[in-house]
């Protein structure tokens, strides 16, 4: 699940046709917006050369490629921006490619010149790979340049560290929903620009007040996200440190409260890592064969609301165990017939069994583990909930995670501090 959000997010990014976006007007399936964050000291831009090249009205000097040659043509755009009381432009290198009547213009090098003194060359492609090691990807498609649909609308310069000086903010791709953005960050010691990061939505805006870059972006499962992002200048790296997410497809759902479904259906937003479908447990051995989570619709109802409150706070729930079959409990019982540690099925079944409980910890917002009083199936005093022999940090996660499900409507099992079942009752499911 670590890397869910970011494939089911760059599915989106594919393009959804030829010609301009609908223009921004903050609906979800409107391209970003490029006036959010605080305004430089002063801007302006000149096409070079001319007039601001549209893709209809190029100049004059720059003719419609014959049919049998190459078909990309070739721009360059001046942004002017004052920073640190020095007058800069943005030269904006890039190509408009007609190939089958559509019209796709994209920016592949990026000079920033003082006067006609070239101060820097960034170039795209080093951005978008660094935007793929990032993300644990490769850029397989070699891509060198930006795809989006207008020349000059999708570069902005803005204060996106808080620091006081425009950074860049340019538009790597627009999809059917979200746009992708890649982002450098200008360095006033070295007088230059970095890039930091890529983000994805469909819109941004920068927050000084609370000194958080925020995003709106929606996936294909239903889930409309909203992500505050803060820059972090000692660690060097944007923090993802809250979220907050609309599921549409949960509050839609036509299946009654009692019937069993998908967690990865309803709940993209949670993680999943079922112990008992691998080895990776106390036994040693796959119990069940099912990697796919599934409760009753009425706790996950339950669920979302307690992940809701803690995605605000910066951690998404991660599973380890939901509904457990009748049979995988009969294997438990007898790979480990201790009822100190596993129900008995003879007098009665787990209430895994019956679709309602669910085994969790925390992960950050990106899925990076943090720390928990012990491992999953700890069989020892640190499993249980006093907390008294675990770190401050430890305990202040797991008290975390109980204050969010018990908020949700779960009860807690005071020798686990992973388990909670829904309050709410239903028969075990045979």
């Amino acid at each position: 699940m670590k890397r869910l959000l970011p494939l089911l997010l760059s599915l989106t990014l594919l393009c959804a046709g030829c010609g301009a976006p609908a223009p921004s007007g903050g609906s979800p399936s409107a391209p970003p917006a490029e006036s959010s964050g605080p305004a430089p000291e002063s801007s302006g831009e000149a096409a070079v050369p001319g007039q601001t090249p549209e893709t209809d009205h190029l100049p004059e000097t720059d003719p419609l490629p014959e049919a049998d040659s190459d078909p990309a043509e070739s721009y360059t755009l001046d942004k002017a921006f004052t920073t640190g009381g020095r007058e800069l432009t943005a030269r904006l290198h890039g190509t408009i490619d007609r190939t089958d009547g559509c019209e796709r213009c994209g920016v592949y090098k990026i000079e920033v010149l003082e006067g006609e003194t070239v101060l820097q060359t960034l170039l795209v492609k080093d951005a978008i790979d660094a935007a793929c090691a990032a993300a644990g990807t490769e850029n397989y498609g070699d891509e060198d340049r930006t795809n989006y649909f207008t020349i000059d609308s999708g570069l902005a310069l803005e204060d996106l560290n808080f620091d006081g000086c425009p950074d860049l903010r340019l538009i790597q791709a627009l999809g059917t929903v979200n746009a992708s953005w890649l982002c450098w960050l200008w360095e006033p010691e070295n007088s230059r620009f970095s890039y930091a990061f890529e983000l994805v939505g469909f819109e941004l805006t920068a927050d000084p007040e609370t000194r958080q870059i925020i995003t709106q972006a929606r996936d294909g499962w239903g889930l409309y996200y909203t992500d505050c992002y803060q820059y972090n200048s000692g660690a060097g790296k944007l923090l993802h440190v809250g979220q907050m997410v609309e599921n549409f497809c949960l509050e839609e759902a036509a299946e009654p409260e009692d019937a069993l479904v998908s967690v990865w259906e309803y709940l993209p937003n949670v993680s999943v890592e079922l112990k008992y479908a691998t080895a990776d447990n106390f036994t040693g051995q796959v119990i069940y064969d099912s990697a796919d989570a599934r409760l009753r619709l009425g706790t996950l109802r339950k669920l979302q609301k307690a992940q809701d409150r803690l995605g605000a706070e910066g951690y998404r729930l991660l599973i380890w165990d939901a509904y457990r079959p009748p049979e995988a409990q009969w294997k438990l019982w007898e790979l480990c017939p201790d009822p100190n540690f596993v129900s008995d099925p003879n007098r009665g079944f787990s209430r895994h069994s019956r679709g309602s409980t669910v085994d969790v910890t925390l992960v950050t917002l990106d899925g990076e583990a943090v720390e928990m009083p012990s491992g999953f199936d700890e069989f020892s005093p640190l499993a249980d909930r006093d907390y008294s022999d675990v770190s401050d940090t430890a305990r202040a996660n797991a008290e975390r995670l109980e204050q969010a499900m018990t908020a949700a409507g779960f009860r807690g099992y005071d020798k686990e501090w992973w388990h909670y079942s829904d309050t709410t009752d239903y028969p075990v499911i045979q």
